[in-house]
């Protein structure tokens, strides 16, 4: 399965949870491969790579380096490192033909030997971004518990149905995520009860939230996996959400 980590707004946690679900998915026995498709890296750097001057996704979507050779293994998952060389690649992909089905066609030697795959996406639709929703069965929308956090997950709905529409008709949402979730503040009940109705209405699922939690920064600091930090309140909360994913 090829899931996509998609929302249009910045700062609502995508990368955290596509390094969550990695490492958890990667825990229980599953063999995962990690896609960081941010030009950011924050991904890449949080797993430990630190150096540009490794083989990334950028060498594999202009054909410069066989996936199989790209790809950097660590204890949970694998990896196929992001690159600054990204915000380059978009430009260039927007003058070839075929070039939402890039990353599908690269991806084609490798995905059998996957449970999953993972796509980290920038914070923005772009090219990039329609490539993975191309190349996925499932698309898992971050969103924070804000006003504006419905308007965000409606304009993530409206560019899956253009993906449906013409390059991917299989493509599901599986369901809208809600992370750095405080439940002190009434306004965020409401509004959680809100995108809660309107996740109904298009026929997905509200998933367990995921609670603020200073661990996932410190944990992105030290390069270690959220799952180490056990009485996290995040790590117990993204433990509860893949159940619920795997569940269906």
């Amino acid at each position: 399965m090829i899931i996509t980590i998609g929302n249009q707004k910045g700062g609502v946690g995508k990368t955290t949870t596509a390094l969550a679900m990695a490492s958890i998915l990667g825990r229980k026995g599953y063999k995962v491969l990690l896609i960081d498709l941010d030009a950011q890296g924050n991904a890449s750097l949080a797993t430990g790579v630190t150096s540009e001057n490794i083989p990334s996704i950028v060498d594999v979507m202009r054909n410069e380096i066989e996936i199989q050779n790209a790809i950097l293994h660590f204890n949970e998952y694998d990896l196929l490192a992001s690159s600054k060389a990204l915000s380059t690649l978009q430009n260039q992909l927007m003058e070839e033909m075929g070039r939402e089905y890039k990353l599908k066609e690269v991806l084609e030697p490798v995905k059998n030997k996957y449970d999953y795959i993972i796509i980290d996406t920038p914070p923005h639709l772009s090219i990039l971004t329609v490539n993975a929703f191309t190349c996925s069965d499932k698309v898992i929308i971050p969103a924070l518990a804000d006003i504006f956090s419905l308007q965000g997950i409606g304009q993530v709905f409206v560019s899956i149905d253009g993906v449906k529409q013409y390059t991917n008709n299989k493509i599901q949402v599986a369901g809208v995520l809600l992370t750095r979730y405080s439940d002190r503040a009434t306004l965020s009940k409401d509004v959680r009860d809100l995108i809660g109705k309107y996740s109904s209405s298009q026929n997905t699922k509200l998933y367990t939230t995921i609670r603020e939690n200073i661990a996932v920064k410190e944990s992105q600091l030290e390069q270690k996996s959220l799952c180490d930090y056990r009485r996290a309140t995040a790590a117990k909360d993204y433990e509860v959400f893949i159940e619920e994913f795997l569940e269906g």
